[in-house]
Order: structure tokens, then sequence, then C-alpha cells
């Protein structure tokens, strides 16, 4: 796995589980709309798909303990990934590898913060990654 796949990861994570937060509350949004129904009313039509209801609370008590366990994994990853960019010697590789994979800033962005030139800063974007890959050789699967 190269450096910038590796690094890319904390970013994948966090977008999924942000989209199943976002499923988890449609689905509740579902259950809660479901409460409104009359139940006084006589049935016209009984639903081939069986009990919906009780479908919807177990997608819900099942992305309720994905999102747990996804999160559990991020904050680990997290953890993992800013320890290897911290323990990189140089400072600027350090900042600028944190603000583009930990703070997910686009380099344009990091650019400015630090007060180089955007090309300078692609240019020292792939000497971090270089030397992020040289001092997690294990981790990346990099032999040598």
């Amino acid at each position: 796995m190269k450096a910038k796949e590796y690094l890319m990861q904390l970013g994948l994570l966090e977008a999924r589980i942000n989209n199943m937060k976002a499923e988890l509350g449609m689905v509740r949004h579902m259950l809660q709309d479901m409460q409104g129904i009359s139940y006084t009313a006589p049935k016209v039509q009984v639903s081939p798909a069986g009990d919906v209801t009780g479908k919807n609370i177990a997608r819900c008590l099942h992305l309720e303990q994905e999102i747990e366990d996804r999160t559990r994994k991020f904050i680990a990853l997290k953890h993992c990934i800013t320890g290897q960019i911290n323990s990189l010697d140089n400072a600027v590789f350090v900042k600028l590898l944190f603000m583009r994979y930990v703070e997910y800033r686009k380099l344009l962005e990091i650019a400015g913060i630090m007060g180089y030139t955007y090309q300078h800063t692609r240019r020292l974007h792939g000497y971090a990654l270089q030397d992020f890959a040289a001092h997690n050789r294990e981790v990346l699967g990099l032999s040598g």
C-alpha cells in the first residue's frame, strides 16, 4: 500500500460513518412518521413485506452497532496515524501531513496557511509522503 492510500483511509472511514449516520436518521424518521398512522380505521390491505416497523427497528439497531464499531476503529486509526505523522523528524512534513490527512485540508489551503506557493506545497507533500513511507515501511507492507 502506498503512503497516500494508507493516510487517506482515515477520511474514507469517517465518510462511511457519516453516511451510516445519515441512513440511521432517515430510518428513525420513517419510524416516527409511522407512529402517526391511525389504527382505528379499518385495514384495507396487508403489506406483503410483513412487519415493516419491526424491520426498521432491527435496521436501526444494526446501524447503531455498526456505527459504534466503526467509530471505535476510526478513533484507533486516527490515534495511530497521528502518532506516525508526529514521529517524523521534519516539522514541516509533520504539519503538512497532519493538515492534509487528519484535518482534511486541501493543498491550496495548506499553502496559504504555511505561506508557500501551491506548487511548492505540492512538492513538499510528495517529499513528506516519501519520508512517511520510509519511516513506516512495515505498516505499509513495504520490504527493505
